[in-house]
């Protein structure tokens, strides 16, 4: 987890777990620790997808000031002024068996709004 300044406020790079699910036709890029999802004809495309997702996602939430009880209700914590993902394993683990199986697991690293 590093500190970085951005645009005059505060981000955390943190480094997720993504799991890539085929559904159907589609590749599904899946984050349980933000329980967000995005979808394509590729798992590139589908990485990508996520991506603006999470931007989105991310930027709004900051904006509305609700990032942070959103990632404390999906069982993040702050530890010393970081956020730190919640343990995901057991996500996973119940996607390994579900009907769409994990066919990859990828880390990514996404920048957290610390503050406005």
């Amino acid at each position: 987890m590093v500190n970085r300044i951005s645009d005059g406020y505060m981000e955390l790079e943190i480094e997720l777990e993504i799991a890539i699910l085929k559904d159907g036709d589609y590749f599904v890029a899946y984050c349980p620790a933000l329980e967000l999802s995005a979808y394509g004809d590729t798992v590139e495309a589908a990485k990508e997808s996520f991506n603006v997702e999470v931007s989105i996602f991310l930027e709004e939430t900051r904006k509305r000031g609700t990032l942070e009880r959103y990632l404390l209700k999906n069982g993040w914590t702050l530890q010393s002024q970081n956020y730190k993902p919640p343990e995901t394993v057991k996500k996973l683990d119940l996607l390994a068996k579900s009907q769409n199986p994990v066919i990859r697991q990828i880390n990514q690293n996404i920048l957290i709004p610390a503050c406005c």
